[in-house]
């Protein structure tokens, strides 16, 4: 499942926001706690407001606070995954057995990628976890099962994503044998 989008720029001040837009209105009492002032269930004239500061406010913003962080945790924790997760997807049509990235017109080449992998390839259709690559351009050099080594130039290999990059059979127009 993909983070949603934006997830990644939700900040502590946000979830206050929005906790404060569902329950109410957040002020500071003496001691510099955070407290919540909402409307009383009973609608007496005495009454009409009632204010939780206790650390998290009142027993209903506790139930509120739930909710939200319950709805939102899981966003936050997908786009966290998703940040971590840089894999290349191989769309080649063949195994791929050394995948190598570096700075676009150089070749300083970086480690074999395939060795990520259990079997030290990457099949068809298969997604290969990269390790110790930045999102940016890169050269990529591959050698497939046939001995073929094709190089594509400046390829975008970006995070956050299902899958960082991905190569194809139109991609592979540079190769020898």
């Amino acid at each position: 499942m993909d983070a949603l989008p934006g997830a990644d720029d939700v900040t502590t001040r946000d979830l206050t926001e929005i906790i404060t837009a569902i329950s109410g209105t957040r002020q500071m009492d003496g001691g510099g706690r955070s407290c919540i002032v909402e409307r009383s269930s009973e609608q007496t004239p005495d009454s009409q407001w009632e204010t939780g500061c206790n650390l998290w406010g009142s027993p209903t913003m506790n139930v509120r606070l739930s909710l939200v962080i319950g709805c939102l945790f899981p966003a936050l924790v997908t786009s966290a995954r998703a940040a971590d997760r840089m894999q290349f997807w191989n769309l080649t049509g063949e195994t791929i057995s050394k995948l190598y990235l570096a700075p676009p017109g150089t070749s300083q080449w970086g480690p074999n990628q395939c060795a990520n992998d259990p079997d030290g390839a990457v099949d068809s259709d298969e997604r290969l976890k990269l390790k110790d690559v930045a999102p940016g351009r890169y050269d990529v050099k591959l050698t497939d099962a046939t001995g073929r080594t094709c190089i594509v130039r400046d390829v975008t290999v970006q995070g956050g994503k299902a899958y960082a990059f991905s190569l194809s059979p139109e991609d592979l127009k540079e190769c020898s044998k």
